[in-house]
């Protein structure tokens, strides 16, 4: 303890969820096979105006519900890369989180999409 502030040592990695990025205007949810996608559709959001977290998730049982209650808090909008991870966390989010499943398809389309379902509502 110096000055009064305590620093925690760097711990390795043991739960199921990694961050890979913080953001706060929405959470991109992946697994191992989807999260160099999700991590580049964040570094191209981030141009255009949109902070992207990137989760990934490493295993479904036992879900990490305390990193997807955080996020869930934060963004608001949780885009799952698959229908299989949205399945997952459904038990554990709250009935107003805005969850969807937004499967791969060309990083530009994607990117596109992903605009058009974050814009706020009129």
């Amino acid at each position: 303890m110096t000055g009064g502030i305590f620093i925690l040592p760097s711990l390795a990695f043991e739960g199921t969820t990694k961050v890979i990025n913080k953001g706060v205007d929405i959470t991109l949810i992946a697994d191992s096979d989807s999260v160099d996608f999700a991590f580049g559709v964040s570094r191209v959001l981030s141009v255009m105006g949109v902070s992207a977290a990137v989760l990934q998730v490493t295993c479904l049982a036992p879900f990490d519900s305390k990193t997807m209650e955080y996020f869930e808090q934060t963004t608001r909008k949780l885009i799952f890369l698959t229908t299989e991870l949205l399945e997952a966390a459904e038990k554990h989010l709250k009935a107003d989180t805005d969850a969807v499943v937004a499967e791969l398809m060309e990083k530009e389309i994607y990117i596109k999409k992903l605009m058009e379902m974050i814009k706020p509502q009129k």
